[in-house]
């Protein structure tokens, strides 16, 4: 998922892009993904719609507006706003709590 060394990835159903930030965007479009392919058969190289989620530094799925992990049916338009959002959040140092062993922001 987030890779600050190697950016780009591709996935089967399409392809992650993991920003300076350390935040990382998804864009799929598979059979099970958010999209117009949603329970289609077969492979699907292409679409019309595609599922949005974005990856935080601290591992953590980022919660939109309606707290979903993912924004589905977005156009190419919807995905290029999203982009530019996810490489535009704030850069977040993540500490680990030294008590708990747990990551945090």
């Amino acid at each position: 998922m987030s890779n600050k060394t190697n950016p780009f990835e591709v996935t089967p159903n399409g392809f992650w892009i993991t920003f300076e930030n350390g935040y990382a965007i998804s864009v799929q479009w598979g059979k099970i993904n958010y999209c117009d392919n949603k329970n289609k058969t077969g492979v699907h190289k292409t679409g019309t719609t595609a599922e949005v989620a974005i990856y935080e530094p601290n591992g953590s799925w980022h919660r939109f507006d309606n707290h979903d992990i993912c924004k589905g049916w977005c156009s190419p338009e919807e995905v290029l706003e999203l982009m530019e959002y996810c490489k535009n959040l704030p850069f977040t140092i993540i500490q680990e709590k030294p008590d708990s062993g747990t990551i945090t922001p």
